[in-house]
This record gives C-alpha cells, sequence and structure tokens, in this order.
C-alpha cells in the first residue's frame, strides 16, 4: 500500500462519516465528542492537544493602508 492509497482511504473515509451526519460540523463534532468519551471510559487515553497558532512569516497591507496610498 502506498501513500497515496492511505491517503485516498482516510479521505474516504471522512467523506463517508461527514455524510453520515448531512455534512453538518456541529453533528460531526458531537459525534467525536461522544467516541471520546467512550473510549475514556473504557480506560483509554484520550490526548487533547493544545491549539497553538501560525505566526504569520509576513505583512499583507490592511485595506486602510492601501486607501491611505
Amino acid at each position: 500500500m502506498n501513500n497515496t492509497s492511505i491517503i485516498d482511504e482516510i479521505r474516504g473515509y471522512r467523506e463517508n462519516h461527514a455524510r453520515t451526519f448531512g455534512f453538518d460540523l456541529d453533528r460531526i463534532v458531537e459525534d467525536t465528542r461522544r467516541a471520546e468519551e467512550r473510549l475514556r471510559s473504557e480506560g483509554w487515553n484520550v490526548v487533547r492537544l493544545k491549539a497553538t497558532r501560525k505566526e504569520a512569516t509576513g505583512t499583507i497591507p490592511s485595506a486602510r493602508h492601501q486607501m491611505e496610498d
């Protein structure tokens, strides 16, 4: 199995999972939370990673700055 087929398989799973919930993000998140709780209750260690914010690599002029020029 090559990387492309693995990625395609994951994307297919995600597509089917989203379709199950009518592509409603709130319902998908709720299902994921329920699954996490079920796994915790079964003794699994479910890890939550702290969200990080990417730093800007450059500057983007604001609309105000462009209007002043």
